[in-house]
C-alpha cells in the first residue's frame, strides 16, 4: 500500500480463498484496489505453463523455509511461527511468480530495507532460491 501511494499507482490485491484462511478475503486492506482475484486462480495461471510439480515445489520450499525459521526462533527461545505464515507465505510466492508469467518480468519494491527475519516478507528468499525471480528484481523503497 506504502509504495503505491507514494508512486501514486492503484493496487492489484489477490485474497486466499475462503477455504484457505477464511478472514483475508473479509479484512484484505482494499485501498487503491482496481483489481481483485484468489489464489487460487493465480495456482491456475501457473498449472497453465509449468507441470504440476511447480507448486509443490513451492510448496516444499516454504514448508522448509518454514521449519528453518521455526527451529531458529525456538532456539532464541521464542514461539514458532504461527500456523498461518505457510499460508501467507505461499500467497506471495505464488503471486509474484503468476505476476511474473503474466507480465514477462516485474520488479517488486519492498518498503523496508531491513527485512526482520522472520516476517512473513522474509519468505521471499524463496523464490530467489528457487530461480522464480532474480534477486536484482527486489528493490528496497523508502
Amino acid at each position: 500500500r506504502n509504495v503505491g501511494v507514494e508512486l501514486g499507482i492503484k493496487r492489484f490485491l489477490v485474497c486466499l480463498d475462503e477455504d484457505i484462511f477464511p478472514p483475508h478475503t473479509k479484512n484484505a486492506d482494499r485501498h487503491d484496489v482496481i483489481y481483485e482475484t484468489k489464489y487460487s486462480l493465480m495456482v491456475d495461471m501457473i498449472r497453465n505453463h509449468h507441470d504440476e510439480t511447480f507448486i509443490h515445489n513451492i510448496e516444499e520450499a516454504v514448508d522448509e523455509e518454514l521449519y528453518l525459521k521455526n527451529k531458529r526462533s525456538m532456539e532464541q527461545n521464542q514461539q514458532p511461527l504461527a500456523d498461518w505464515y505457510r499460508d501467507f507465505a505461499l500467497l506471495q510466492e505464488v503471486t509474484k511468480t503468476a505476476v511474473k508469467i503474466a507480465a514477462g518480468e516485474f520488479t517488486l519494491a519492498h518498503t523496508v530495507d531491513d527485512m526482520e527475519e522472520f516476517s512473513v516478507t522474509s519468505f521471499y528468499s524463496v523464490g530467489v532460491g528457487l530461480g522464480l525471480y532474480e534477486k536484482d528484481d527486489i528493490l528496497p523503497y523508502f
